[in-house]
């Protein structure tokens, strides 16, 4: 280093000095790695974002609120059809199956789906009932989660009418594939439930699901995996035939 460091000052005429410069990068470097364990060491505390808070606040008070019973569910179908007096339609997701009687004891929410001549008042009258008669209901359907088949409107099952609202079972088939979709152990028992007692056919699935899986993982559905949904129900069909 000395060498080379002399032989480019008579060559150039320069007081270059190389180890002068050499030893400065690596005091920044030492430098830059005692930081790098220093910030390791003692971690900055940031304030807790705004939304963190009430995201907290939702869920303190959605834990609050009591499970669904049958009955329960047809309380707040009642209650509806007298607070909202327009046009609409309601569609019974996730309670469904305990609506029906298919599954015994409770649900954790009401999942819908409403469609209304004035869904905003529709959505208000809902929301004064959630904190009436505590218990959580959620705007949620197997469309948000999978696509679905072009029949499933035709298909929903009708419950009966509440006031001026017609209250129809989501169609089973899209229920079914949303389930086998999730791939939970409670969601594929449901699947077998909604088999055994008739509601769905192994043919009709096979349809349902030969219509939607080419619609699997676009838009709006780019986080489905089309292959794991593929491998799901060729498990739980088989399943099924057992």
């Amino acid at each position: 280093m000395i060498a080379l460091q002399e032989a480019e000052q008579r060559r150039l005429g320069l007081p270059l000095n190389f180890i002068g410069d050499w030893q400065n990068q690596i005091d920044h470097l030492l430098l830059q790695e005692e930081a790098k364990h220093h910030l390791a060491a003692v971690p900055i505390q940031l304030p807790e974002p705004w939304y963190k808070k009430i995201e907290k606040q939702e869920c303190s008070a959605k834990s609050m609120r009591h499970n669904v019973t049958k009955a329960d569910i047809e309380k707040f179908l009642d209650a509806l059809g007298k607070s909202f007096h327009k046009p609409g339609r309601l569609y019974l997701a996730g309670a469904a199956l305990v609506h029906i009687g298919l599954r015994s004891g409770f649900t954790m929410d009401i999942d819908v789906a409403i469609e209304a001549s004035d869904e905003d008042e529709m959505v208000t009258a809902i929301r004064r009932l959630v904190e009436k008669m505590q218990i959580n209901v959620e705007f949620a359907s197997p469309g948000d989660f999978i696509p679905l088949p072009t029949q499933w409107m035709a298909q929903a099952r009708y419950v009966g009418r509440y006031g001026s609202i017609d209250v129809f079972y989501f169609d089973f088939y899209s229920l079914a594939l949303s389930k086998i979709s999730r791939g939970n152990e409670r969601d594929l028992i449901d699947v077998q439930l909604l088999f055994q007692k008739k509601l769905i056919t192994l043919e009709e699935l096979d349809a349902a699901y030969n219509e939607v899986l080419p619609r699997m993982g676009k838009r709006p559905y780019i986080n489905l995996n089309p292959q794991r949904f593929a491998e799901r129900y060729a498990l739980i069909r088989q399943k099924l035939q057992e």
